[in-house]
């Protein structure tokens, strides 16, 4: 007798369980991509805990700390438009405006004219925000390696690598700023 004649809906003992459900629910040709999308976004809630116990004795949200980060990594000397930082960090632009504002209140950002448009305006770190930021990004980039066993540069590069060929078209698929 196979596992099959045993299993009659096709599951296996040695399954995990959430397969074995997701049989019970789905065509079973759709069963890994039910799969990949419940670990996708299993990935992102596990992602933001770790953020919620990282900023909690800071006081910051997952959106504020986004802006910091990118900030971090826009040329200093340029800054970001609040548009740019709404996309980027998956926020609507009214919402952006209420975080920008937040952050200059805690004197973390500045907002500056725009150089290159005369109606525009950029965000940029102050010295506090920029030294908050790059403490934080340390400890999280520390957290992410220890709990993800991230012990060499190679496995940092394969996951960034990973996630950089799926965020592009998840990203496009729509304008967050516009909702």
């Amino acid at each position: 007798m196979t596992a099959a004649d045993e299993h009659p809906d096709g599951a296996r003992p040695d399954q995990p369980g959430l397969v074995r459900a997701l049989r019970d629910l789905v065509a079973p040709d759709d069963v890994d991509r039910a799969v990949l999308a419940l670990r996708a976004m299993r990935f992102g809630r596990l992602v933001e805990r770790h953020l919620q116990v990282l900023l909690r004795p800071t006081g910051l949200d997952r959106s504020e700390f986004s802006v910091l980060l990118s900030l971090l990594l826009a040329p200093p000397e340029r800054g970001q438009s609040p548009t740019e930082l709404a996309r980027t960090v998956v926020q609507t632009t009214s919402g952006m405006t209420k975080t920008v504002n937040r952050l200059v209140t805690r004197r973390l950002v500045r907002r500056e004219d725009d150089a290159s448009d005369a109606r525009g305006v950029v965000v940029t770190l102050t010295v506090e925000g920029r030294d908050t930021a790059e403490r934080l990004l340390d400890d999280l980039a520390s957290g992410f390696d220890e709990v993800l066993g991230l012990t060499t540069t190679d496995d940092r590069t394969g996951l960034a690598v990973a996630l950089a060929a799926v965020l592009p078209a998840l990203e496009g698929s729509a304008d967050v700023t516009r909702t």
